[in-house]
C-alpha cells in the first residue's frame, strides 16, 4: 500500500472511485454525492490517494481554506487558526474494513503537522452515519452545522493535532 499525491494519470481512477462512493451512499439511503452533486476531479494538485497493487483504493481532497467554513451554526469551531479542510474522502467499496480510511487520515495529519497546521476540518451529510462514526472514532469533535454552496447542510467536525 502506498500513499502519494495524485497525478494527471489518476483522474479516471479517482472519478471512478467517486462514482463507487456515490453508489455506496445511495445504497445507505444517503442523499450525498447523488446526481449533480457527484464529484469530479477538478484540481488534481490538491488530491492525495492510496494505491494498492497499482489500483487507486482511497482518496481525499486537501485544501488550506474553505469559504463554506467561515460560518458555522449550532456550535463553533474548536480552533481559530490555520487549518486543512478535507473533502471528497472516499474508500473503494471493494476494499472497506481494511483500515484504508484510517491510514489516509493519518497521512493527511502528517502533512498538516509538517506544514505547521494544527487542525483538520471535515464535513459530512447528516444521514452519513458511517462517516460520522469514523470521524468520532478518529478523534474528531462534532462542532456544528455548515452550509456548502453546492450541496447544502452538513455536519461539521474538527480535530486538533
Amino acid at each position: 500500500m502506498k500513499f502519494r499525491k495524485a497525478s494527471e494519470k489518476d483522474k479516471d481512477s479517482i472519478n471512478a472511485l467517486y462514482l463507487d462512493g456515490s453508489k455506496s451512499l445511495e445504497r445507505l439511503g444517503v442523499n450525498q454525492w447523488q446526481n449533480d452533486e457527484l464529484p469530479k476531479v477538478e484540481d488534481i494538485s490538491k488530491i492525495y490517494l492510496i494505491e494498492d497493487n497499482k489500483e487507486v483504493v482511497a482518496t481525499a481532497l486537501l485544501i488550506d481554506y474553505d469559504k463554506d467554513y467561515d460560518k458555522i451554526y449550532e456550535g463553533s469551531w474548536i480552533s481559530s487558526g490555520k487549518y486543512f479542510a478535507v473533502h471528497r474522502f472516499v474508500t473503494s467499496s471493494l476494499h472497506r474494513q481494511k483500515g484504508l480510511a484510517s491510514y489516509l487520515l493519518e497521512e493527511i495529519e502528517k502533512i498538516a503537522l509538517k506544514d505547521s497546521v494544527k487542525s483538520i476540518r471535515i464535513d459530512t451529510h447528516e444521514d452519513n452515519i458511517p462517516m460520522q462514526k469514523f470521524l468520532l472514532k478518529s478523534g474528531f469533535i462534532k462542532c456544528g452545522i455548515v452550509y456548502l454552496r453546492k450541496s447544502g447542510k452538513r455536519i461539521a467536525f474538527e480535530k486538533e493535532l
